[in-house]
C-alpha cells in the first residue's frame, strides 16, 4: 500500500468507528497498531482533528542541502512547484 492508501484507509476507518477515532485521538500509536499497522518502534504519529475555525497545514519535511540531491531528486522536489509570486497571483482562495 502507498502512504496515501494508508491514510486514506485510517481516514475512512476513523470516519466509521467512533471508538477507533478516540482512541486515534488519545494515542495513535496504540490505534493504528491495534487496527493491524506495523509501526516501528520509536516513531511519533500526531493526529489532529479538523474543525470548523481551525485550519491545519502539513508542511513538508525540508530537502537535503542542495550539495546532498541527485539530479533526478532535484527534478522530484522541483517539478510543478510554483515560485512566491506565482503562488501569491494565483486564484487560490480560502475558505
Amino acid at each position: 500500500m502507498t502512504r496515501r492508501e494508508i491514510e486514506d484507509y485510517i481516514v475512512e476507518l476513523a470516519t466509521i468507528d467512533d471508538d477507533f477515532r478516540t482512541e486515534l485521538l488519545r494515542d495513535p500509536v496504540a490505534a493504528l497498531r491495534a487496527a493491524g499497522l506495523p509501526l516501528r518502534d520509536g516513531l511519533s504519529i500526531r493526529v489532529l482533528e479538523q474543525s470548523e475555525s481551525a485550519y491545519t497545514i502539513l508542511l513538508p519535511a525540508k530537502p537535503k542541502a542542495s550539495s546532498d540531491i541527485s539530479e533526478d531528486e532535484l527534478d522530484q522536489i522541483s517539478g510543478g512547484v510554483m515560485s512566491r509570486q506565482d503562488r501569491a497571483s494565483s486564484e487560490l482562495r480560502w475558505p
